[in-house]
Formats: C-alpha cells, sequence, structure tokens
C-alpha cells in the first residue's frame, strides 16, 4: 500500500502518526501532481490528500475513511475503544477538529497569512479561534478523563489541528493561545507524550516552516 501525503497537512498528518504508531508497511509518497490541477484531480478524483492507494490499485481518500480503515484491517481495531460510547466519544475528537476547529477557527487565520495580514487584521478570527476553544475546553470537561485511557485515533486526528493553533496564535499576537484552556492543554501535552504523536507533529512543524519560510 501507497499512503500520498504532503508533510505539511494537518490531514495527512493524522494518517501518517497511525503508520507510525502501529509501524504499518506503508511507503509514504508526495504526489507527482501538483495541487489542486487538472492532472492531480485525474489521479485523484477528490482533489484532496491524503490518498491510500491499496495493493490492487484502488483508493480510499479521507483521513478518518483511511484511519478508520487501516485500524480495522490492519491494527486489529487496537486504536480504538471496543465499547460504542467510547468510540462515538473518540469520533467526537475527529468531528471537532473537522468540522469546528480548522473551519471555525483556524481557516481564518490561514486567509490571513496568504494576505500577508498580521495582528492587527486579526480580531475576529483570533475570536473566532477562542470560541472553539472554548468549545473543545467544555467538551473535554463533560468527557471521561483522558488520562485514564489510551491514545486513540480521535487524538492523532486532532493533535495535529491543535499544532497549527500553536503555529498560527504567535502571528497574530497570541504567543500562548491554549493558555487560558486547561483542560485543552492539558490534553495536548498529554497526547505529544506518545512518541508517534510527537514524531509526525515534529514533522509537519518542520514542513510548514520551510513552506513560509520561518
Amino acid at each position: 500500500m501507497k499512503l500520498y501525503s504532503l508533510a505539511h497537512s494537518p490531514y495527512a498528518t493524522r494518517v501518517r502518526t497511525l503508520i507510525a504508531k502501529a509501524a504499518l508497511d506503508i511507503e509514504i509518497c508526495h504526489p507527482e501532481e501538483a495541487l489542486r490541477t487538472p492532472e492531480f484531480v485525474d489521479h485523484f478524483p477528490m482533489g484532496k490528500i491524503p490518498v491510500l492507494e491499496l495493493a490492487d490499485g484502488s483508493q480510499l481518500p479521507d483521513s478518518w475513511v483511511i484511519m478508520e480503515y487501516l485500524n480495522e484491517t490492519a491494527c486489529g481495531g487496537s486504536n480504538s475503544p471496543e465499547n460504542p460510547l467510547e468510540r462515538a466519544q473518540m469520533q467526537m475528537f475527529a468531528r471537532y477538529a473537522d468540522t469546528y476547529l480548522s473551519p471555525g477557527g483556524l481557516f481564518g487565520l490561514f486567509k490571513l497569512v496568504g494576505q500577508g495580514g498580521g495582528a492587527h487584521s486579526a480580531e475576529e478570527e483570533l475570536a473566532a479561534l477562542h470560541a472553539e476553544l472554548a468549545r473543545l475546553e467544555r467538551i473535554l470537561t463533560v468527557l471521561p478523563d483522558f488520562r485514564e485511557r489510551a491514545i486513540h485515533l480521535g487524538d492523532m486526528a486532532l493533535v495535529p489541528h491543535m499544532d497549527f493553533v500553536l503555529l498560527l496564535g504567535p502571528l497574530f499576537g497570541e504567543p500562548a493561545p491554549l493558555s487560558k484552556y486547561p483542560m485543552s492543554e492539558g490534553w495536548f501535552n498529554w497526547a505529544k507524550e506518545d512518541p508517534a504523536v510527537a514524531g509526525s507533529s515534529s514533522e509537519m512543524c518542520d514542513a510548514v516552516a520551510k513552506l513560509f519560510g520561518s
């Protein structure tokens, strides 16, 4: 199998984290075609990365779909709870990352980075980010204590997006954006104690620094 990946992508990073944690024999490849070109879409119909190419040449797009597939087929389900309620709670982490934190709290800051905006122009975007971080704080407050369970797919899915919170915050006058959210900061530090999570996060952050020239 092959994983088509971009090192700076949080979505690809979450899949690479699972591959590293489970020591799966999967080749990680950079796509030959440039993103958002007709050639890229011809090769990858969803038009996005990551994509898992199976042994028969078929493809699985979407990071969460790939993670669940690999966990079931190659990991024996070891990275998700057996209990249905606990699995649902696990999925909340990925849903929060994909449905709330990234579109609600990060995409606006990404847009400003592309436009060369600074702290003076980011008031609304930072307010949106803090609204989403406050949401995570509430979620963690009502979920069972993360310290009493094993790390799971949901943690692996969310950590790279939280890395971007810490990467983008300082660019807009927020040197420690998690400092107001002790549960969230505690969860993030706990998850980063896992070597596979920490290694993949470091790889992504290095790639982001090179991409943006810092």
